[in-house]
């Protein structure tokens, strides 16, 4: 496997880590309209995550190369800086 496959698979699964912990912080708000809008947002974050593992997982096993781990990599990682901003903003 490439390397690049490890990383983007790390990043997703650490969104799916992520995700969990976002709905946990807004199911406590989760009786106020902005509280329950959060939660579809960590919920289709959650979503996501387990599309990008078993998508990424996929390729990988198939062979794909780092002409395209090196995008889905960067996208994932990228990705994953945004959510753990919002994150440590859903925590304060």
């Amino acid at each position: 496997m490439n390397p690049l496959w490890a990383i983007a698979l790390v990043a997703a699964i650490a969104q799916l880590v992520l995700a969990i912990l976002l709905a946990a912080n807004y199911g406590r708000i989760s009786h106020t309209p902005v509280g329950k809008a959060m939660v579809v947002l960590a919920a289709l974050f959650l979503v996501q995550g387990v599309i990008a593992t078993a998508t990424y997982y996929r390729l990988a096993s198939e062979g794909y190369g780092m002409e395209l781990a090196a995008p889905l990599a960067a996208i994932t990682v990228a990705s994953l800086a945004g959510l753990s901003i919002l994150y440590t903003i859903s925590r304060t």
